[in-house]
Parts: C-alpha cells; sequence; structure tokens
C-alpha cells in the first residue's frame, strides 16, 4: 500500500477511498472488463494514479482520460445546496444562461501542469498512458467516444454530475464501475437520482466503508 499512501498525501479524499477506487479498478481488470478508465474532476491527480498503479500491478495497462476545467469547481446552480469549500447557499447566484456559472469559484484549483508533473514523477515509464483534457464539463465530455470499462464522477455539482453520466455512462460496458465521489453533497445524489431512473444499476458495497462515496455496476 506504499504507493497508495504516496497518493494520497495529495489527494483530496482519504486514504479509504483511494484502497476503495483501487479495489474497483481490480474488479473490472479481473472480470476483462473492456474500455479506458475515465475520471471526470481529477484534483491532484490521486484517484487516476490509484486506477494507473492498479493496471501497472496486474499487467493489464489501459488508457486513462484525466477530464477537469484545471481550474478549480465552478458556481452551483439552484439544485444545489452547497458550493463546495464555502458552504451552504443563502442565495443562488442569478442567471439567463447555465453557462454563466461556468466559471471558477476558487476552490480546489489543481493547474494541469502540476497534475502531469506529478504523474511523471509517480510514473517515469508509463505516463504516457494519461491523456489529460481540459475545460469544463459541457465543452469536453460531449466529444468523447471511447469504450469505458470504469467511469468515476468527482464534479461535486449537479450541473457537473449530470452532463457527465448524459454523455459518459452510455459507453460504460456492461459490469462496468460507477464511482460517485459527491453522493452526500445533495446536488450531486440529485443529479444522478433523476439519470438512475433511465438505467440498471446495481450499488457495490466497497471493503474500506466512506460517508461519501457510492459505488455501483452497471447491469
Amino acid at each position: 500500500m506504499n504507493h497508495l499512501n504516496l497518493y494520497g498525501s495529495v489527494a483530496y479524499s482519504t486514504l479509504e477511498t483511494i484502497y476503495n477506487t483501487y479495489e474497483m479498478t481490480s474488479l473490472i481488470l479481473d472480470n476483462n472488463i473492456s474500455g479506458c478508465i475515465v475520471e471526470c474532476g481529477v484534483a491532484m491527480g490521486a484517484q487516476v494514479a490509484t486506477a494507473h498503479r492498479c493496471c501497472l500491478d496486474k499487467n493489464n495497462r489501459r488508457k486513462i482520460f484525466a477530464f477537469d476545467s484545471y481550474e478549480g469547481i465552478p458556481i452551483a446552480c439552484e439544485n444545489d445546496d452547497q458550493q463546495p469549500g464555502i458552504g451552504d447557499i443563502k442565495e443562488h447566484v442569478k442567471y439567463s444562461d447555465k453557462r454563466e456559472l461556468l466559471r471558477t469559484s476558487g476552490i480546489t484549483v489543481c493547474p494541469l501542469n502540476r497534475v502531469i508533473n506529478l504523474t511523471k514523477r509517480w510514473f517515469p515509464k508509463t505516463h504516457t498512458d494519461f491523456s489529460y483534457i481540459k475545460g469544463w464539463f459541457q465543452d469536453t465530455v460531449i466529444n468523447f467516444k471511447e469504450p469505458i470499462a470504469l467511469l468515476r464522477l468527482d464534479g461535486d455539482l449537479y450541473e457537473s454530475t449530470k452532463v457527465c453520466l448524459e454523455n459518459l455512462f452510455p459507453l460504460l460496458q456492461p459490469n462496468g464501475i460507477l464511482i460517485i465521489d459527491d453522493w452526500a453533497l445533495t446536488g450531486c445524489q440529485k443529479a444522478c437520482m433523476e439519470y438512475f431512473k433511465n438505467v440498471n444499476v446495481k450499488e457495490i458495497d466497497p471493503t474500506y466503508k466512506t460517508p461519501g462515496p457510492k459505488y455501483f455496476q452497471k447491469i
């Protein structure tokens, strides 16, 4: 677990979620689920690093796609009751077009060059397995077409979660794994529950119990 502890040292989440990501990656590899690994909301890259470490350990390398604005979390909408990292929302930002919310809140700003440098330090020989897609999800995930084996969503907000589910979940292969990092946030959970009405997933219990993330398998 030494490598996982190293990645966890720069994570915006607990070591337990790092271990769970390793476990979920093992599931897709051990069961020969085809496709790449995708994370939306990368922060410093600890979770995708964990997934890659699992791929190396099992000699089953997969392409990894890391979607993020690399400018921080955007502005919450009326379906969110919190602005992550700031607190409860007393009055929502008024907007006439949702794109007005696509600006940084200043929280969890992880510049792309810093994330790339960390990945190269951790994986000097295999960092080329990573592709970084910079921009707001509303502009980037809509163009993605690769089959997905593991999809991890860490977008915090209703709109961020919704657009990723709508565009990426259809690419998740049967028995593929979906990780929702921000289930404890009202907006994120609302987006998931709305979307799950029309798809089939089952919840998976990971080894390490955590108060936030939820783990699902596409059926």
